[in-house]
C-alpha cells in the first residue's frame, strides 16, 4: 500500500456554489483504493464539514466507498467515529444531505443514515452494510446488490392498500403553492402521507399532508415516522410548516409509539403551523338492511361530520371557501413571520423513540 501514495487520498473536498449559495461538498474517489476511508480521508471530511457549520453552509456527500481501509486497521475505524460524531453535531446547524454514486458497503453506510436527506442512483448505487457474497455464506441465501441494498429497497418498504378515496393531496398542493411546484420528498415510501418544500408567495414552507388515495390517508407507523422526521427538520431550520388533513379525525393502524413521534415532533415546533382540514373524498357509507339505521347514520353525518361543531368550540379558527385557501395561507404565513417563541429549558426532551 505504501507504493501507491495518492495526493489527495481517495476523496476531494472543497466549496462552491448551487444556484449562487455557497455550499461544501465532499466526493469519494472510487478510482483510489475503491473509495476506502482511511484516516486522512476521515479528516478532510470531518475538516469541511466543520467550516460548514462556521459558516453556516449546507454541506452535500458524494458517496461511492467500499468501506474502511482494512490496511489502515483501527486508525480507519477512528477516522469513522470522527465522521459520525461530527454529522451529529451538524444535525440542526446546517442541511446535510448525501449522494448514493455507486457500492456503500459496511462502515460507509451509516453517515448517509445521520444526514437530512439521501438521493440515490437507480441501478448503479448500493447501500448494504454486508454484501451479497456474505450473506450468501452465512445464510446460504442468493441476493444480487439491488435486492440487498438498491435504490427501491431502500425507498419502496410494501405495497399500498387498495385505493379507497377519491382524490390524490398532491393534486391539491400543486393548485395551492407557487407555480405549481412542489418538490417531494420520499414520494415512493409510505404514500399514505406526503411531504415536501414549496414555495407560498415566495416564502419556502414544509408541507405535510396524509394522502386519502393510498389506504384512506390513515397514518400507519411508517407514515407517522417519515413525517415526524420531516416536522424535526422543518424546526430546526425555522421553516413554516403547512399541514392538509383530510377529516378532522386520523387513525393509527400501527404501534402507539410510533404515532406519538409525529405527535411529539409538532407539539415541539416552534416555527409558525398552518392547517388545512380538507374532506375525506368518496368514501361513502353503503345503507343496507336496517333503514333506522340508516337514518341514524344520516343523523350523525348532518351533526358531527362537518366543520361547524369544531368551529363553535374553537377548535377552528375559520370556515373558508376553497377557492381562498392559497390567499389565506399567504396571509397567515406574513401575520406569523415574525413569530417567535422558545420551549422551556431543559437539557433535552425524552423522544418517544
Amino acid at each position: 500500500l505504501l507504493e501507491f501514495q495518492f495526493p489527495c487520498d481517495s476523496v476531494v473536498t472543497g466549496r462552491g456554489k448551487i444556484n449562487g449559495r455557497t455550499v461544501y461538498v465532499f466526493s469519494q474517489d472510487f478510482t483510489v483504493f475503491g473509495g476506502s476511508l482511511s484516516l486522512i480521508h476521515a479528516k478532510k471530511i470531518v475538516k469541511i464539514m466543520n467550516e460548514a457549520m462556521v459558516v453556516g453552509a449546507p454541506l452535500i456527500g458524494l458517496n461511492d466507498s467500499g468501506g474502511a481501509r482494512i490496511q489502515e486497521g483501527v486508525d480507519s475505524l477512528a477516522g469513522y467515529s470522527d465522521i459520525f460524531q461530527a454529522n451529529t453535531l451538524a444535525s440542526g446547524v446546517i442541511p446535510q444531505i448525501s449522494l448514493i454514486m455507486g457500492p456503500c458497503a459496511g462502515g460507509a453506510v451509516y453517515s448517509p443514515a445521520l444526514t437530512d436527506f439521501t438521493f440515490m442512483v437507480r441501478d448503479t448505487s448500493y447501500l448494504f452494510i454486508t454484501g451479497p457474497d456474505v450473506v450468501k455464506a452465512v445464510t446460504n441465501e442468493e441476493v444480487t446488490q439491488e435486492q440487498l441494498g438498491g435504490a427501491k429497497t431502500h425507498t419502496v418498504t410494501s405495497v399500498p392498500l387498495e385505493s379507497t378515496a377519491a382524490y390524490n393531496m398532491k393534486d391539491v398542493i400543486t393548485e395551492l403553492v407557487d407555480e405549481g411546484d412542489f418538490f417531494e420528498i420520499m414520494p415512493d415510501y409510505a404514500k399514505n402521507i406526503v411531504i415536501g418544500f414549496a414555495r407560498m408567495n415566495g416564502r419556502t414552507v414544509g408541507i405535510v399532508g396524509n394522502n386519502p388515495k393510498f389506504a384512506a390517508g390513515c397514518l400507519d407507523i411508517n407514515a407517522s415516522v417519515k413525517a415526524a422526521r420531516f416536522v424535526r427538520f422543518l424546526d430546526a431550520f425555522n421553516i413554516p410548516i403547512i399541514t392538509f388533513v383530510s377529516g378532522t379525525a386520523q387513525e393509527y393502524g400501527g404501534i402507539i409509539r410510533h404515532g406519538s413521534k409525529l405527535i411529539y415532533a409538532y407539539a415541539e415546533a416552534t416555527v409558525p403551523k398552518i392547517t388545512v382540514i380538507t374532506r375525506k373524498g368518496a368514501v361513502q357509507i353503503l345503507f343496507r338492511g336496517d333503514k333506522e339505521q340508516a337514518k341514524r347514520e344520516e343523523e350523525y353525518v348532518e351533526l358531527f361530520s362537518n366543520p361547524f361543531p369544531a368551529a363553535v368550540r374553537g377548535f377552528v379558527d375559520d370556515i373558508i371557501e376553497p377557492s381562498t385557501t392559497r390567499r389565506r395561507i399567504c396571509e397567515d404565513l406574513a401575520l406569523f413571520a415574525s413569530k417567535k417563541r422558545e420551549n422551556p429549558w431543559r437539557k433535552h426532551g425524552n423522544i418517544p423513540l
